[in-house]
Parts: structure tokens; sequence; C-alpha cells
């Protein structure tokens, strides 16, 4: 069942009734799909698949993932995930154990990888996500945050596996997770707070940076790209992106705020002054001495 609040959103972001019945029927899909007893059940019926590449979409949370996912997604030869692709397989552990929101529990390494063999990991994830594969199209794409921590091995174990990563100024990412994300409540009791501290949030985004930084840092099938070069100039980074996957850029055009894929329109916008302004001069002291070095180590002035 949809709350009313979930309706609502649902239908502002719609804007017409048969895009809202389109996302209904989206959501119901995803949610159904999200029971490992209903893959189960139906995976006798979900073909095999074989993609010239697998593009693995990598950052931190807050980071611009969600809008160059639903951008690159767009492209007739590209076939995405509706969610992130943790939430369709019980192989891949997004990392925020413990009931954490946003945030990796502190022992994530131990869930990084599979428990099982590398071979029936490949073999079972394909078969979790293949009810989402567009035939015809050449690339299937995944944007899963908690991939930022195993880029090593989907490099390893998956053939032709490709990354973006994307990186969004730091004090920006700490205003909006600190915001959105929400602690368990056995968190909240034993930090006596509703909601997370400025420091745990710029941690969990110095860290997600420093581990795809370093295992991108000489890796020939990836790049990394600039949230905020993407806002300020979104048909160049998606040109850039989609030429990275060696696929027909001639499809993508601007005019004005609106990025063009073919017949998808796109609205993009910058929302990091308005990120920066409810940050306050609070957050931003708590959180500058994290946050600080990886500021530079990406470019941004601090």
């Amino acid at each position: 069942m949809f709350s009313l609040e979930r309706l609502t959103r649902v239908y502002k972001r719609a804007k017409t009734p048969a895009r809202f019945s389109q996302l209904v029927a989206e959501e119901v899909l995803v949610r159904a799909w999200s029971h490992s007893s209903i893959r189960s059940a139906s995976s006798v019926f979900i073909r095999n698949y074989s993609p010239k590449k697998w593009l693995f979409l990598v950052g931190c949370f807050n980071s611009g993932t969600t809008i160059l996912q639903n951008v690159l997604a767009s492209h007739p030869d590209i076939s995405g995930l509706p969610r992130e692709g943790v939430r369709f397989t019980d192989v891949l552990s997004n990392l925020e154990e413990n009931g954490h929101h946003m945030i990796w529990d502190e022992n994530f390494k131990n869930y990084v990888e599979p428990t099982i063999s590398d071979s029936s990991a490949v073999r079972q994830i394909k078969k979790d996500w293949g009810l989402f594969w567009q035939s015809g199209a050449s690339v299937f794409l995944d944007k899963s945050v908690a991939n930022t921590a195993r880029i090593e091995w989907l490099n390893r174990v998956f053939p032709d596996a490709h990354f973006i990563g994307i990186h969004r100024n730091g004090y920006c990412v700490t205003e909006g997770l600190r915001r959105r994300a929400q602690p368990p409540q056995w968190y909240q009791e034993s930090i006596g707070s509703q909601r997370y501290s400025y420091t745990t949030i710029a941690n969990q985004w110095v860290l997600a940076n420093e581990l795809m930084l370093n295992s991108l840092e000489d890796m020939p099938n990836s790049i990394v790209v600039r949230f905020e070069d993407f806002v300020a100039n979104p048909l160049q980074v998606t040109k850039h992106c989609v030429e990275f996957l060696e696929l027909d850029s001639s499809i993508v055009s601007q005019s004005g705020k609106t990025l063009h894929m073919r017949d998808k329109k796109f609205e993009i916008l910058n929302p990091n002054l308005a990120s920066l302004e409810r940050l306050g001069r609070a957050g931003r002291l708590e959180s500058k001495p994290i946050l600080e070095p990886m500021m530079h180590r990406l470019g941004y002035e601090v």
C-alpha cells in the first residue's frame, strides 16, 4: 500500500495523469521484485542476457548519482534498473546494516563481497536483475552507492565492467545527507539525537570518495565526473559519459536548462547554493576538519 504522502510526491513528480499511472505501475513492480520470494518464484521466466558492457555508477550518497543514472538510462542502448541494484538481490549488501539509513555500518567491510563463490554470485545477480533487461541494449547499468566499496570485486568478476564515478562538494553532501538520513532507534538512543552528527555524515563522504578514487585511479575502464560540472554543462558531461561507453552521443542535446535524450527531458538545476545556506556556519565549522583534506584532493575550494 502507498501512503498518501508517497502518492502525493509521485503525482508532483509525474506532472501528467499518464505519467502518474506509469510511475505508480513502476513502483508496484519495484516493491514486488524487492521480495526475494517473488524473484525466486519468477526466476524460471527470466531470459538469459549478456550485455557487451556492465556499467556501474558509483559515488557517495547525495552526490548526483540518481540524476546521472536517470539520464544515462534513457539512452536506447542502455538498459537500467529503476532503483539501486542491491535492492533486487540478496547477494549484495547495501552496507547499511543494523538499521542504518544512508550511512554504512561501521563493520561495512564484512559485507562488501558476497558470501558465495564469485561465479555463483554473478549468476544469481544476473537472474535477479534480468527482469529489467531490455532487448537491443548493449549496456546494463546499475547505480548502487554500496558498489563504491566493491569496485575492485565488480571489476574482477563482471566481464567488460565499466565504471563512472561522480563526486560533489562535501559541504553540500553533508547538509543534504544529514537532513535526509534516518538513524535507527537504537542509534538515536545511544547518541541522544534523532539525527546523525555532521561528523558522522562527513566521514561517510570522505570514506566513499576515498574508496572511489583509490579504486578507479589506475583503472582504464573508468571515468570520474564532478556533479558541479554536470549541472553547469549537462550536455558536455553527458556526451562524455556516453562516448566513454562508445555509444551514439548525437541524440543528446540541450535547450536552456533542459537536457534532451531523444524524447526524454531532464531539467538540470544546481542545488548547491541552497544546501550551503541550510548548512549554516555551525554545520560548516563542525564538518570542516574532516572534509577539508578530501576537498583539496578533489579540487574544491575550501
